[in-house]
This record gives structure tokens, sequence and C-alpha cells, in this order.
């Protein structure tokens, strides 16, 4: 495919599945990008993180002007995370292909599972959320290991951070999206900033700017339209959905891991 087709395929679905799930996009970007433009898995996984980190700065910004985004959770989820991400990302850059690729496939079934068995659950509309401090404490542990996954995998943290404010209720249900796009921009941001210390060390481009710029410009649109329908999504709606798009992910994950035919 062309740089043109892949930027407007990849795009809208990153402009969609943020603005819809507060995922990012980067479960599509990282396994896709080295099939359709030849790209390492690293180049991948760096690529992913600028661009998404983009998105999802625009989205909270977005979000921010209808008061959408609860800061305090989102702050408390996204700078532990950040600060992980940041100094992940040299230690993920030195990693294997295949380790690299095994260990994104792992992350993608423990995140299936955890998707499908909160299908039924449900957070408040309205009312005071009473977050305890063991549930703080807690929230802020897994935040840490989000965002070393997110430095390694490129998925930018979002289908973590979600289930996190979700099944710990911590968000009310309006501010699910736009809080998980908060937290995800700050730990996308750190993330990118320790990918482009390794480019200017190594002098090289573990960041495809072009592609990532081109992502951003095209999700940020497909983004504007997509946005004002994400509370009209009813939540087992958008979890079945999720569940299927993970499912392909890892199918087609494990086939090029084993490197069997497609």
């Amino acid at each position: 495919m062309t740089f043109a087709l892949v930027s407007l395929f990849l795009g809208m679905i990153v402009g969609t599945v943020s603005s819809l799930f507060g995922i990012g996009g980067g479960i599509f970007i990282v396994p896709l990008l080295p099939n359709l433009m030849g790209l390492t898995p690293h180049q991948a996984v760096a690529t992913s993180l600028a661009s998404v980190f983009m998105v999802t700065l625009l989205n909270t910004m977005g979000f921010s002007r209808e008061k959408l985004v609860n800061w305090k959770t989102g702050l408390m989820l996204g700078v532990p995370s950040g600060i992980m991400a940041f100094f992940a990302g040299p230690w993920a850059a030195s990693m294997g292909e295949f380790s690299l690729r095994t260990f994104f496939l792992a992350i993608l079934v423990v995140l299936l599972i955890i998707t499908f068995l909160r299908r039924k659950h449900s957070i408040a509309e309205q009312g005071d959320l009473g977050i305890s401090t063991v549930k703080k404490i807690f929230s802020v542990g897994l935040a840490i290991v989000a965002g070393f996954i997110s430095s390694f995998t490129g998925i930018g943290a979002g289908v973590i951070l979600s289930p996190i404010m979700f099944n710990l209720k911590m968000v009310r249900i309006k501010e699910l999206v736009p809080t998980t796009n908060l937290s995800t921009m700050l730990t996308t941001f750190s993330g990118t900033m320790g990918y482009l210390l390794v480019d200017i060390k190594q002098q090289g481009e573990l960041i495809h700017k072009p592609m990532a710029i081109s992502l951003f410009l095209v999700a940020t649109i497909t983004g504007h339209f997509v946005r004002p329908y994400h509370g009209r999504i009813s939540q087992p709606t958008k979890i079945t959905i999720l569940c299927c798009i993970l499912l392909f992910i890892i199918f087609k994950q494990a086939l090029e891991l084993y490197k069997l035919p497609i």
C-alpha cells in the first residue's frame, strides 16, 4: 500500500477508536505498520506512541471544553504511567524483534481477558465516587505497569488504563473515555520523548516522523466528527467491539509470530 493509503486507513481507525473508546489506536498501528510500510517492530512502536500522543492531546482538549475530563484521576494515573514509559523506552529499543512481538502478543491476550470479564460491570452516572486510599495506591501501581507496557508495545496504555478506571469505579461513565485520553496522552508523550532521546543518541529514526504526522492529521479530522458520538454507544456494545478487535489482532499476531501463512 502507498504512504497516502496507509495514512488514510490507519488514521481513520486511530481517530475513531480513540474518540469512541479512549484506547489510542496503537493496537492497530503496531501490528499493521510493519506489514503495510515495511517498518521494523521498534519503529512501529515508536511511531505509534508519537501519533497517539498527538491524537489524544487534541481529544483531551476537546473533551476538556465539554467539561468531561476527570483531571484528578487522569493525572493520578497518567503521571506515574508516563514516568515509567519514559524510562522503559530505551530498554524496549534494545529488545530483540521476536521477544518484542511475543511480549506484545501476551499483553493483548491479557487485555482481551480483562475486557471480556468486565463486560457486565457498570459504573456510576452521577454522585460521589469515594475513591479510597487503598484504591488510589493500587491504581497507581497498575498505572506504572501500564506505562512500562505502553513503551514496550506502543499501545498507548489506554487499553490498560481504561479497565483500571472502569473496574475500580474511579470515574463516572461519561468521563471514562475523556479521562482515558488524558492519561494516555501523558503516557505516550513521555514514551515518545524516551524514544526520541534514543534517536538523538544513535542518530537513527525509530520515530517515522512523516507517518506519525500523517496519522495524526487524518485521525484528528476523523475524531472531530466521531467524538460527539462517544456517549451514544452503550457500554456492552463498546466492549463487544473491543473484544472482537483484540481477538482479530491476537490471531494475526500469532500467525506472524510463528511464521504461518495468513
